[in-house]
């Protein structure tokens, strides 16, 4: 079996004039999926991190790096064809990271239905198919009233959901995610801190908060909000202050809250200074960058040491059903972040869904590979060309 053709889709949604809340900013941005064709008719879907690089640099890349030199190869040859550079990290420079990532689902989703079994299955023959999940969401504007963000945590709870992820305000004209990244905006602490007390109290104590703080506090701050999310008995910080993971060990030495972080980082070894140095009480990498074999090798890597996954998912239906397929497989893993946030493309961009969300857990299909195929009536209204607009 050989690969004779890779499709690329770059797609964009407009977000409505006046949308009350902040939204991920590949809806606007762009987001890229491959689709990789075999001689013998069987065809793997694959989602690369749209924060890898802007999207015309990864169409750049695919057309006069990647493509040209997988084609011909054998697509069950997965481990050779998705080897992870390390030498980058980060979003933003990590196009070509994010594409063999993209790829590495593609190749899964193709081995799954060569052997008609889902991937899951795969990977851990003795899986039940179903993993836990967390209600992401918690966007709000500098400006938006805490009850409203209250009332946002109670529906989840209401559905099912026991853990809950928010962020700080996004002032308003904050810009989008690489934009942030470069100059992260100052956090309000104590609204931050009020509006966790206010969740805590409405359900009770019994939805767990996480808070992803987006590498956008300085070391005092982050031990103040770390101390407050400790007498709330929230679940845990994420990326609290810069991603260093020495000075994220310091802090984690002063506080008894779980560190969790990752989400950027492209492959196993990438991680092991993180766990050698005792920076994170939880490893988030995601399939969309770093691919499906290394979160395999960083599934053992976390045995080894004790610690547990909690895996990042934050774009496409895609994405998260590579995600939750390793999910449910790993030893390691804890639970899957479901983004709850506003995305035309979720629930549309599939000709069926192939992961079930209820109650707080995801249950998949039992189709072979992902269980995924793309709705080509969306690819047609979405797409766009990065390259000339």
């Amino acid at each position: 079996m050989r690969i004779v053709h890779v499709e690329f889709f770059t797609l964009r949604c407009s977000i409505p004039n006046n949308f009350p809340k902040p939204t991920a900013s590949f809806i606007n941005d762009g987001v890229i999926f491959l689709r990789v064709h075999t001689d013998n008719g069987i065809v793997g879907v694959g989602e690369p991190s749209p924060y890898g690089a802007p999207l015309k640099d990864m169409v750049k890349i695919l057309n006069e790096f990647l493509i040209p030199k997988w084609i011909g190869s054998d697509p069950l040859d997965i481990s050779k064809l998705t080897y992870q550079n390390s030498n980058r990290v980060g979003y933003g420079n990590v196009g070509q990271n994010a594409l063999i990532a993209g790829f590495s689902q593609a190749l899964w989703d193709i081995y799954g239905k060569t052997e008609g079994k889902p991937v899951y299955k795969l990977i851990n023959p003795n899986s039940n198919g179903i993993v836990k999940a967390y209600a992401s969401s918690g966007m709000w504007y500098e400006n938006t009233s805490l009850e409203d963000v209250v009332n946002e945590a109670l529906s989840y709870f209401k559905e099912g959901f026991r853990f809950y992820k928010l962020r700080p305000e996004t002032p308003l004209n904050a810009g989008n995610h690489l934009e942030r990244n470069l100059k992260p905006p100052r956090v309000n602490i104590k609204r931050l801190v009020n509006l966790l007390q206010k969740i805590s109290l409405s359900t009770m104590g019994q939805l767990k908060i996480m808070v992803d703080a987006g590498c956008r506090l300085d070391f005092d701050q982050a031990l103040y909000l770390g101390k407050a999310m400790e007498e709330l008995e929230c679940f845990f910080l994420e990326e609290p202050i810069v991603r260093d993971y020495h000075e994220i060990s310091r802090l984690k030495k002063k506080l008894k809250i779980g560190i969790a972080g990752g989400e950027n980082l492209v492959s196993h070894s990438q991680f092991v200074p993180w766990i050698d140095n005792n920076a994170l009480d939880y490893l988030q990498p995601d399939s969309n960058l770093a691919g499906i074999n290394e979160i395999i090798k960083i599934d053992k890597l976390a045995e080894a040491s004790q610690l547990k996954i909690i895996l990042h998912n934050w774009t496409n239906d895609i994405n998260n059903a590579a995600n939750v397929h390793l999910g449910a497989a790993l030893k390691t893993c804890l639970m899957v972040e479901a983004n709850l946030t506003y995305n035309p493309l979720k629930s549309n961009l599939l000709k069926e869904d192939a992961i079930l969300l209820k109650k707080g857990e995801f249950k998949i299909n039992n189709k072979p590979g992902l269980g995924v195929e793309l709705n080509e009536s969306v690819l047609y209204k979405y797409e766009f060309n990065p390259l000339i607009e």
